[in-house]
C-alpha cells in the first residue's frame, strides 16, 4: 500500500481547523449566556391584589401603596422571546440568561418596587442612585430569586436623600415616602459584599426564607432601624461584618449558620433597643469574642438568646 501524499496546504488547513472548532465551540457556550434587562411596569391596586399575585405581597412589611412598580423576569423572558421570534422566526436560547436590574431613572415615581421570579439577577452599583429624594419608594422587595448578586453601593441614594432621612421619624411604621424597607424573600445570595448598603436611605433590612453564603467585612456598616434574619441560612459572619453599624433592633430568628462566627464579627456595632437570637442552630465554632467585644456598644439594649443549639460537624 502506498502512502497518500497530501498537499502542504491541505495539511495546514487540517491543523488550523482544530483550534477554529474549539473557538467556535467556546463561542457557542458564551452565546448561551445572555445579559437581559429586567422588564418593569406599573401595576395598580387591582393587579397586585389579584389571587395570582397575592403571595408576592402576603408577608410584606408595611402597607402597599397605589404606585407599585413590578419588575418580573418571567415577563422579560416572554417579551424577549416574542421580539426575537418575530425577527429570526426561531426559538431563542435563553437557558443561561443573566438578568440585570437597570438603573432607575430620575423620573421614577413608585411607592413600592417589587423584583420577582429571576433565575440569575445582578444589581449593579448605583441602581437606585438617580431616584429623586422626594420620591423614594417605601419598600423594595426581592422575591423568588435563585441567584442574586449585589454589588457594593447597590442601594446608594443621592446625598440629599440621606440628609432627608435625618428629619424623618424613625419610629413611624408607615412613612409617606422613604426611607426604604428592603426585604429579601426566597432569595439565594453568595455574599453580602462590603458597603452593599452604604449611602442608602434604608429603614430596615429583612431576610426571610433565604440563603446568604457570607456576610463580608463592612457589609453591614450603615445606620437603620432594624436588621432581621428569619428562617434563613447564613454561611458565615466575617470579621468586622457589622463595624460602624447602628440600629435599634438586631434579630436572628430560626437562623442556621453553617460556617464559623469569627472573632470581632460584631465589633463596633451599636444597638439601641434589642438583640434577639432565638430558635437558631450553629454548626461550627462560635468564637468566644464574637459578640461580647469591648468595643460593641449596646445602649439600653435587651439581649435575648434562647432555644439556641450548637453542634460541631
Amino acid at each position: 500500500m502506498g502512502l497518500v501524499r497530501w498537499p502542504f496546504w491541505a495539511v495546514v488547513c487540517v491543523f488550523l481547523s482544530v483550534p477554529f472548532c474549539l473557538v467556535a465551540s467556546e463561542q457557542e457556550q458564551l452565546e448561551d449566556i445572555v445579559q437581559q434587562p429586567v422588564h418593569c411596569e406599573r401595576i395598580d391596586n387591582s393587579q397586585w391584589s389579584r389571587p395570582g399575585s397575592a403571595n408576592d405581597w402576603e408577608p410584606f412589611h408595611g402597607r402597599i401603596g397605589d404606585r407599585v412598580l413590578r419588575c418580573d423576569c418571567h415577563d422579560s423572558v416572554r417579551t424577549r422571546r416574542s421580539e426575537e421570534y418575530t425577527v429570526d422566526q426561531q426559538q431563542p436560547n435563553l437557558r443561561n440568561a443573566v438578568f440585570v436590574l437597570s438603573s432607575f431613572p430620575a423620573t421614577t415615581v413608585a411607592t413600592d418596587i417589587l423584583i420577582v421570579n429571576c433565575g440569575q439577577l445582578h444589581v449593579p452599583a448605583g441602581t437606585f442612585r438617580s431616584i429623586r429624594a422626594a420620591f423614594l419608594p417605601r419598600t423594595i422587595r426581592f422575591v423568588n430569586i435563585a441567584q442574586l448578586t449585589l454589588d457594593s453601593f447597590a442601594f446608594e441614594t443621592d446625598s440629599s436623600t440621606r440628609t432627608q432621612q435625618v428629619v424623618t421619624n424613625p419610629r413611624d411604621p408607615h412613612p409617606i415616602l422613604g426611607p426604604i424597607t428592603l426585604s429579601f424573600d426566597r432569595c439565594q445570595l453568595d455574599e453580602l459584599p462590603a458597603n452593599v448598603f452604604h449611602g442608602a436611605a434604608i429603614r430596615s433590612v429583612l431576610f426571610s426564607t433565604s440563603s446568604v453564603g457570607a456576610i463580608r467585612s463592612l457589609a453591614i456598616s450603615t445606620r437603620f432601624q432594624q436588621f432581621l434574619l428569619s428562617d434563613t441560612v447564613v454561611g458565615s459572619f466575617s470579621r468586622h461584618a457589622f463595624k460602624r453599624a447602628q440600629m435599634e433592633q438586631l434579630h436572628l430568628h430560626n437562623v442556621t449558620m453553617t460556617g464559623a462566627w469569627a472573632s470581632q464579627a460584631w465589633q463596633g456595632l451599636i444597638v439601641g433597643n434589642s438583640i434577639q437570637i432565638r430558635d437558631s442552630r450553629f454548626l461550627q465554632t462560635i468564637h468566644p469574642a464574637a459578640i461580647t467585644e469591648s468595643s460593641t456598644y449596646w445602649k439600653n439594649a435587651l439581649l435575648v438568646v434562647y432555644v439556641l443549639s450548637y453542634s460541631k460537624v
